[in-house]
């Protein structure tokens, strides 16, 4: 099976198995040791598609690992165990383990059974229509809602403001009102694309 893993300076370079290449990782990756089937071109497409699935996640607010697990398990044709992504990705067993039951409650992965295997083993869902409607109503609409009722908090301390509103006080109400209003119109979409999903 054609595998992509990560390789750290500890473990030497070189040596018996052969195929080392020094070349710039994303984040970390110190060096890629490629076994007989991925070719250059697979080997950089991988690696850059697993770096955009972690900065993905970051920008929904998720952990960074979450989304390359995701990346490694869709573009393996084979199902992936938990050591596999360990070893592939460079991340802790604690990391890949949080990622997988995430991923799982979003409906992105399914554990899979490999006959002769003992442990688990898991794919990626390549149904984005039902992993959108899940990260919908568990990571956008809770966070719309925690972010109104902050905002709603601060709008009410401004407006308790004693005194004459001072400059700065002004201009904080009203960047926060235009918050506010982002807000709520980005909470009208979230029903339509619910629906569209």
């Amino acid at each position: 099976m054609a595998r992509i893993r990560a390789w750290s300076k500890r473990n030497g370079g070189g040596g018996a198995g052969g195929g080392f290449e020094k070349r710039a990782c994303p984040r970390g990756w110190e060096r890629l040791k490629i076994q007989n089937v991925l070719n250059d071109v697979e080997s950089a497409v991988w690696r850059d598609f697993v770096d955009l699935g972690g900065r993905a996640a970051l920008r929904l607010g998720l952990a960074r690992s979450l989304g390359q697990v995701y990346a490694a398990l869709y573009l393996s044709p084979e199902p992936l165990g938990l050591e596999d992504l360990v070893r592939d990705l460079g991340i802790s067993k604690g990391n890949a383990s949080m990622s997988l039951r995430r991923l799982g409650e979003f409906g992105a992965v399914e554990r899979v059974w490999v006959s002769g295997e003992r442990r688990d083993f898991w794919q990626a869902r390549d149904d984005f229509r039902r992993v959108l409607h899940h990260v919908l109503a568990t990571v956008l609409k809770p966070r719309l809602v925690s972010t109104a009722h902050q905002l709603e908090t601060m709008q009410t301390a401004l407006k308790k403001g004693e005194g004459p509103a001072s400059a700065r006080l002004v201009f904080m109400k009203k960047r926060i009102e235009k918050l506010q209003a982002a807000r709520k119109k980005l909470g009208a979409v979230v029903p339509i694309l619910e629906k569209v999903l």
